[in-house]
């Protein structure tokens, strides 16, 4: 009994294990050539365990290396895409260039300092700048995964807490043992 009591205590006093975080963003299709679109204030948590990765599907005609456009993730650059030049960009697109009316969906890694830094507020803007070239009715989504870092349990109180509920069950288990005087 008491083995059990103590079992469930120590239950109580153990971290919580991580949670997966998905962000999604879009569908959002361009109205005009050029567009600057943004997604603003995406909530997140506030905490992270490992790397994130950011998943981008773009449809279009992205088929010039000057129809391209800039990612940024409240103010960190994750490149340039599109634009024939697949070092100075973080995505994983192919050749990184898509075509005319073809869909892509590429991946980009941010590590976990990072991404920690641009989470610490609780919120995301995601911005795409595309060039002049990038023809109206481009359709932009994707998601922002992670795992969110479980939250920290102050140990000096979890332990004065466990102690008292020690204290009691024994106070509790001893006036139970004691003989009770029959009348």
């Amino acid at each position: 009994m008491i083995l059990r009591q103590i079992a469930l205590a120590l239950a109580f006093i153990m971290p919580a294990s991580a949670q997966a975080v998905t962000i999604n963003y879009g569908p959002l299709t361009t109205s005009s050539n050029g567009e600057f679109v943004s997604f603003s204030d995406l909530p997140t948590p506030t905490t992270i365990t490992g790397d994130a990765i950011v998943l981008l599907t773009a449809n279009g005609d992205l088929e010039n290396r000057n129809e391209t456009f800039s990612v940024l993730l409240d103010g960190f650059s994750l490149g340039v895409l599109f634009n024939s030049n697949t070092g100075d960009d973080l995505f994983d697109f192919a050749g990184d260039a898509v075509g005319n009316g073809v869909t892509a969906t590429g991946s980009a890694t941010i590590s976990q300092a990072t991404m920690a830094s641009l989470i610490s507020d609780g919120l995301l803007n995601l911005t795409f700048s595309l060039s002049n070239q990038v023809k109206k009715e481009t359709t932009l989504s994707g998601q922002i995964s992670f795992v969110e870092a479980p939250a920290a349990v102050p140990l000096p109180s979890s332990l004065a807490l466990f102690g008292a509920g020690l204290v009691g069950f024994a106070a509790i288990r001893q006036r139970k043992m004691k003989p009770r005087p029959v009348a």
